[in-house]
């Protein structure tokens, strides 16, 4: 489990003809006659085509801030409250291949299947609720039949108070950005508080 989790940490960013060829969408998903079928280190023929269609993806290393002792206290001290140490520490390395192995085998091939496995190195890779919470030392511990407080507030009717958590978050003068249809969607870092941004 490890190695694959691991290998999560790095975000991507492609362009939409990559993420159209990923999808299936392009022709780079057509079978290819001549490519010979490598069972070991893919589920399937589908999945070793995902990966050529995914291997010119870019990948981000997440950001990572190193706060000094004595600096933002309430905020260290909350980070340790929820357990998130793990979280908030990315791994300095990983291995490329292995990521882009994870993501071709993790996606499903079959119309409605959720099939929280992936195939990494030949061993089969959990990534469901429970296998990322062990992962992260278990930061969360839930009651039978309790929600994670993320769950709670989208289930209230009201949702969340955007504009309360923009007047909380954003510097001043600052607010969501928004999408075409009025609706607030992110915050940009520029309108982020230096805490926020943290």
């Amino acid at each position: 489990m490890d190695v694959s989790l691991q290998a999560m940490a790095p975000k991507k960013l492609f362009s939409k003809k990559a993420r159209k060829e990923a999808t299936g969408e392009g022709s780079s998903m057509a079978p290819q006659a001549d490519m010979e079928f490598d069972g070991h280190p893919f589920r399937s023929k589908e999945h070793q085509h995902r990966f050529e269609a995914i291997k010119s993806w870019f990948f981000l290393k997440e950001g990572q801030v190193q706060l000094r002792e004595g600096e933002y206290v309430e905020f260290q001290e909350e980070i340790a409250r929820r357990r998130w140490t793990q979280l908030v520490g990315p791994m300095a390395k990983y291995d490329l291949e292995i990521a882009m192995e994870f993501y071709s085998n993790a996606c499903p091939i079959e119309e409605g299947v959720k099939d929280k496995r992936s195939w990494v190195r030949g061993q089969w890779v959990s990534f469901d609720e429970d296998d990322i919470n062990q992962f992260l030392g278990h930061p969360l511990v839930l009651e039978e039949g309790q929600r994670c407080e993320f769950s709670e507030r989208r289930s209230q009717a009201l949702g969340f108070h955007e504009e309360a958590i923009g007047q909380l978050l954003c510097v001043p003068g600052h607010d969501l950005a928004r999408s075409v249809t009025g609706r607030r969607v992110r915050i940009m870092r520029i309108s982020m508080t230096t805490l926020t941004q943290i």
